[in-house]
């Protein structure tokens, strides 16, 4: 049987986690199949415990496919995944783990020719050496590994109930006597920025040292940035500041991490600017086709439309239906897509649930996405441009990706993500991609939902091409509208003047309207707001 290399590529995980066993287990098998795997069983009895732990751990924590994986994405996953979050009882586990994904991707370079086996192999040569020490450095593991270890050094037996008790009881007991010390992962990125570290066991002074950790993580990129708030928010949480709760020092978290970008990115409003803002009409299409497919998302749930169990997203059956009704419909291959796979659809989904319109409901034993009747009762009095300022706050100010599933997203909002993502959209004129590797950095910075929201509200055109066979969407061209780069300075201005803090985002039943003083005066038909 021919093993689907590519059959995880452009799900989401809702969607690969019921066939990720099986795939795992058909890659080994086609792997100690084939002449490279026999080549290695030869001399190595037992295989295929790293090459599955690679693959599942590969994906689970870093999204990453075997397909698409690169050499960064492989070293991730052996310098920082695996020693993380693999917890081995004897040093000599790793003996064979080197041999045997060289072997593995030895085998797929044959098979697939893929792009980057011949780096990852030659990677994978180059931390023989290194990766047992890896695997059991305290620096590099999660608090739950690092707590295992302990407990096995102090010759507990870890894999029993009762040893871990025994151990849980020693280590509380010791806990409070101890001077606090500089946590492993901010201490991590403050040796990575050359940051002047305390010396081991040194006094510290908590609140200076989440000052400089936040102060710290601004310089890194917002991939990096976003590895370190999931694995905080996963694993140790906030330390909080002074008084603050873990919530409030999440949101300090969330503004240092953008205002810099706000103050030095973002110029103020030009003339030509503000003519564009007032002479912009607001209709069913424009500037762009939002109120049409948002009034055609409602017209299609308004029956109810069912939802998954998890997530609480649409079938494919539903959103390949919706999809088709959408004023530009994306053209896509796959054969078992999801709701993200359209980010269309998902984008839209998501306004969804900010604006409130739409609630889950449960039919029976089946939940289902139905219309609230009140919000949409009052949706129904706002005139085209009341809706679309109503549409572009829930996007920019009450959306997070938390409301699509993504719960290791960290604390930046969809207006966030709009902010780091604009001043890098707009260095061109327009944007031309060869291939889907081009615009990768996309779902990084803004996420895909969010490129195919700002098409649909006018701050930039998006050309698609057809995709290949079996594949899903693909983008050509990108180019900003002149509308975004006047919107988008109006929306970070209006984020400065609030702090990077808005009340919905501490109460959000309070009504629609926060955007409203720093638009108003351009688009004075905008009188009423969205009431819950």
């Amino acid at each position: 049987m021919t093993f689907l290399i590519g059959q995880l590529d452009n799900l989401d995980y809702d969607a690969a986690e019921s066939i990720l066993e099986d795939y795992i287990i058909e890659a080994i098998q086609n792997f100690v199949n084939s002449e490279t795997g026999q080549e290695y069983l030869d001399n190595h009895p037992i295989g295929g415990f790293w090459t599955g732990t690679f693959i599942e751990m590969a994906y689970i924590y870093g999204g990453y496919t075997l397909s698409k994986m690169t050499k960064g994405n492989a070293q991730e996953v052996m310098e920082y995944i695996l020693p993380r979050k693999l917890t081995l009882l004897d040093p000599g586990d790793t003996d064979d783990a080197i041999d045997e994904l060289i072997a593995f991707w030895t085998y797929l370079h044959k098979a697939y020719k893929l792009r980057s086996a011949n780096a990852i192999i030659k990677y994978l040569h180059s931390i023989k050496d290194q990766f047992p020490r890896w695997m059991f450095d305290p620096e590099r593991g999660g608090m739950a590994k690092n707590f295992t270890i302990q407990g096995m050094e102090a010759g507990y037996d870890m894999t029993t109930q009762q040893g871990l008790q025994a151990f849980q009881a020693e280590y509380n007991q010791n806990l409070s006597k101890r001077p606090p010390s500089t946590p492993a992962d901010i201490k991590a990125v403050l040796e990575e920025l050359d940051q002047a570290m305390l010396l081991e066991g040194e006094q510290i002074d908590m609140e200076e040292l989440v000052t400089r950790f936040l102060g710290a993580l601004t310089e890194l990129e917002p991939e990096a940035i976003e590895d370190i708030i999931s694995m905080l928010e996963a694993e140790i949480g906030v330390e909080p500041m002074s008084s603050a709760s873990p919530s409030e020092a999440l949101g300090n978290m969330r503004r240092s991490l953008i205002r810099e970008s706000l103050e030095t990115e973002f110029s103020p409003l030009s003339a030509e600017e503000k003519n564009i803002l007032q002479n912009q009409a607001i209709s069913a299409t424009e500037p762009g086709t939002i109120l049409k497919d948002f009034q055609t998302t409602l017209d299609f749930i308004s029956e109810g439309v069912p939802v998954s169990s998890k997530l609480k997203q649409l079938s494919a059956k539903f959103v390949i239906d919706l999809n088709s009704r959408l004023s530009h419909p994306i053209d896509s291959d796959l054969k078992r897509p999801v709701q993200k796979s359209y980010p269309n659809i998902h984008g839209l989904y998501l306004l969804l649930r900010a604006t409130g319109i739409a609630k889950i409901d449960a039919r029976g034993k089946k939940l289902q996405t139905v219309l609230n009747p009140d919000v949409y009762a009052s949706w129904q009095k706002l005139n085209a441009t009341e809706k679309y300022f109503t549409l572009l706050e829930a996007w920019l100010v009450r959306s997070h990706p938390k409301m699509l599933g993504n719960e290791r997203s960290g604390p930046l909002t969809m207006g966030d993500r709009l902010i780091s993502s604009w001043s890098k959209l707009a260095q061109q004129e327009s944007v031309t991609f060869k291939e889907a590797k081009d615009y990768d950095f996309l779902s990084y910075y803004s996420g895909f939902e969010n490129i195919f929201l700002m098409e649909m509200f006018g701050l930039l055109n998006l050309t698609l091409s057809k995709p290949a066979k079996g594949q899903g969407w693909q983008m050509k061209k990108l180019q900003p509208d002149p509308l975004g780069y006047a919107l988008v300075k109006v929306f970070c201005s209006a984020c400065i003047n609030a702090d990077l803090q808005w009340d919905s985002q501490n109460d959000a039943t309070l009504p629609f309207g926060e955007l409203q003083p720093a638009l108003q005066s351009y688009f004075p038909e905008w009188q009423q707001t969205l009431s819950w």
